[in-house]
């Protein structure tokens, strides 16, 4: 990993724990609120309800989500980039350098 690659990790890392803060406060408020009218109740009852709006917190989950993704796929750790990543694998055990190992 060079320091560019962890520039990027760091980017990540940031979009993920944004994701988490915003999952909480989505948890805690809800996805939606809703908006009164400005008119007081004639029977000093609730207010009517004008609308139902999307939580702001949600855009900003869908946004972190979103650079989440990128990033986990230019690090390969998603099943299409890893396919993508010419990574090898642990190398295979040479038999005769076993042997001479074991000899030392």
């Amino acid at each position: 990993m060079t320091t560019l690659d962890a520039k990027a990790l760091e980017l990540l890392i940031e979009a993920y724990v944004e994701y988490r803060h915003h999952c909480d406060t989505l948890d805690r408020e809800g996805y939606t609120y809703a908006v009164y009218s400005e008119e007081d109740s004639d029977e000093g009852g609730e207010r009517e309800i004008r609308m139902i709006k999307p939580h702001p917190a949600a855009v900003m989950k869908a946004d972190a989500w979103k650079r989440i993704r990128a990033m986990l796929s230019e690090f390969g750790m998603t099943p299409a980039s890893r396919s993508k990543v010419g990574a090898k694998g642990p190398a295979e055990a040479d038999p005769l350098e076993e042997f001479l190992k074991k000899r030392k």
